[in-house]
C-alpha cells in the first residue's frame, strides 16, 4: 500500500524525476569526475550488500522451496516467443546493449582497454547479478508468504510475485525491504542497500543522456547550451510516465519490443561494414594484442543467425499476439500490439523524415547551423566583453579610491 501510494497517487515521482535530472544535468556539465569517487565506493558496496541479502535469505524458513521453485525450469514456456522477447529486451535494457550507448562510449575507449573483455565481463556480470537478485527474492516471498498463508499454495504465491505493482516496479521496493526487516541492522543495511542502487541508476541515467549531449556537442554546440536543451527534452519527456505509472508500463512493452529493432539496425550497420573486415581490424588486430580474439564463426553469427533470430522472434511474438490477446489487437491500450506499432510507426516517420530533409536541403541547413553555432560564440564574446567592463570599471574605482586615501595621508600607492 506504501509503494503505491507513492508511485500512483502522489507528485513525488515528478518531483524526484526533476530533481534528478538537474542532478544529472549538472554532472555531465562538470564531466563525470565530479561523481566518479561516489560511484567507485558505492559499486563495490552494492555488490557486497546484494552478497549479504543472497546468503541472509537462504538461511529463511522455506527458503529452499523458493531456490527450488525459482531454479526448476517449465520447458513448456519455451514455446512462447513472449517469453524470448522478454528475456532478450531484458538483457538489452540491462546492459544498454541496443541503446547506442557504446557507440558514444567507444569513442572514450583506448585500444588497449579491450572491447571483448569489456564485453564478455560486462554480459557476466549483469547476468550474475541477476540470477543474485532473482534467488534472493524468491527465496524472501516463498519464505514470508508461508510464514503468514501456511496453508498457501505455489500459485498463490506465482500471482503474488505477479502482483506487485504494475509491470513489477514494485518488486525490489517492497521485497528486498521485507528482507531487510529480518536481520539485525536491517534499517542501516536497507539504507545502504538503496543508496547504492540509487548511486548505480544515477550514473546509469548520466551515461544515457551524455549519448545525447556528446552527438550535440559533435555538432558544434557548447557543452552548457546541449546540456540544457538534453535535460529540458527529458524532463518534459519523462512527466507523463512520471505522473501515470500506466504511461510507463505502456513505454516498458512498447520499447522492449523496440531494442529488437534497434539490434538489427546495429546488425544491419555492421554487414554493410563488413563482419570480417569487423572482426579483423577494430578487434582481433587493433590495440596492443592483450584483447581476446573472436573467431570466425563471428562473421556467421552476425550475418545469418542473428539477423534471422530477431526477425523470427519479432514475427512469431506478433503473430501470437494477435491470437492470444484478452481484447482484439487492433484496439488501443497500455499493452496492445495496436498501440505498438502506432508509437513505432511515428518514430519511424520522424526519423525517416528528419533524414530526407537533411539530405536533400543539406547546404541551406548546413548553412542556418553555423548561423546557429556562430551565435554561440558572439554570447560568449559579448560575455567576456562585459566581464572586461566590469574589470576594468572596477580597477578605475580601485585606482581612484587608492588616489583619495592617499591624498589624506592614509595609505601609500
Amino acid at each position: 500500500m506504501a509503494w503505491q501510494q507513492f508511485e500512483e497517487e502522489s507528485h513525488w515521482p515528478v518531483l524526484l524525476h526533476f530533481t534528478i535530472t538537474v542532478a544529472c544535468a549538472a554532472a555531465n556539465w562538470r564531466g563525470v569526475g565530479s561523481i566518479e569517487r561516489a560511484m567507485t565506493a558505492m559499486t563495490p558496496l552494492l555488490l557486497v550488500l546484494l552478497l549479504t541479502a543472497l546468503i541472509w535469505a537462504l538461511t529463511l524458513n522455506n527458503a529452499e522451496v523458493g531456490l527450488g521453485f525459482f531454479c526448476t525450469p517449465d520447458w513448456g514456456l519455451l514455446g512462447s516467443p513472449t517469453l524470448w522477447i522478454e528475456a532478450l529486451s531484458q538483457v538489452a535494457w540491462d546492459t544498454g546493449a541496443a541503446f547506442g550507448i557504446f557507440l558514444v562510449l567507444g569513442t572514450s575507449m583506448s585500444r588497449q582497454m579491450g572491447p571483448v573483455k569489456n564485453v564478455i565481463w560486462t554480459t557476466a556480470t549483469n547476468g550474475g547479478i541477476s540470477l543474485t537478485v532473482g534467488i534472493t527474492v524468491f527465496c524472501t516471498v516463498f519464505s514470508t508468504f508461508t510464514e503468514v498463508n501456511p496453508g498457501g499454495t505455489k500459485a498463490d504465491i506465482v500471482e503474488l510475485l505477479r502482483t506487485n505493482g504494475p509491470a513489477n516496479t514494485g518488486l525490489t521496493f517492497i521485497w528486498l525491504p521485507i528482507l531487510f526487516s529480518t536481520m539485525a541492522g536491517g534499517r542501516v543495511m536497507a539504507s545502504l542497500f538503496f543508496l547504492a542502487v540509487f548511486i548505480a541508476t544515477f550514473s546509469n541515467y548520466i551515461t544515457l543522456m551524455n549519448t545525447s549531449v556528446q552527438a550535440m556537442v559533435d555538432w558544434g554546440v557548447k557543452r552548457g547550451v546541449a546540456v540544457a536543451v538534453i535535460a529540458m527534452l527529458t524532463f518534459l519527456l519523462g512527466i507523463p510516465s512520471a505522473m501515470n505509472i500506466q504511461v510507463l508500463v505502456n513505454q516498458d512493452f512498447v520499447w522492449s519490443a523496440g531494442l529488437i529493432f534497434s539490434g538489427l539496425s546495429m546488425i544491419y550497420l555492421l554487414s554493410r561494414y563488413g563482419a570480417p573486415e569487423f572482426r579483423l581490424n577494430m578487434l582481433n588486430q587493433a590495440g596492443d594484442g592483450s584483447d581476446w580474439k573472436l573467431p570466425r564463426v563471428f562473421d556467421y553469427l552476425t550475418k545469418y543467425v542473428l539477423v534471422l533470430n530477431g526477425t523470427v522472434l519479432l514475427v512469431w511474438w506478433v503473430a501470437q499476439t494477435i491470437q492470444s490477446a484478452d481484447v482484439p489487437w487492433y484496439q488501443l491500450g497500455n499493452q496492445s500490439l495496436m498501440t505498438a506499432i502506432l508509437e513505432w510507426t511515428v518514430l519511424v516517420i520522424i526519423l525517416v523524415g528528419l533524414n530526407v530533409i537533411f539530405v536533400r536541403c543539406q547546404t541551406s541547413i548546413s548553412r542556418h547551423w553555423s548561423s546557429l553555432i556562430s551565435v554561440q560564440d558572439k554570447i560568449t564574446n559579448c560575455s567576456n566583453c562585459c566581464n572586461k567592463v566590469e574589470e576594468d570599471q572596477f580597477n578605475t574605482l580601485e585606482y581612484e579610491k587608492l588616489r583619495l586615501l592617499e591624498e589624506n595621508e592614509c595609505v601609500g600607492i
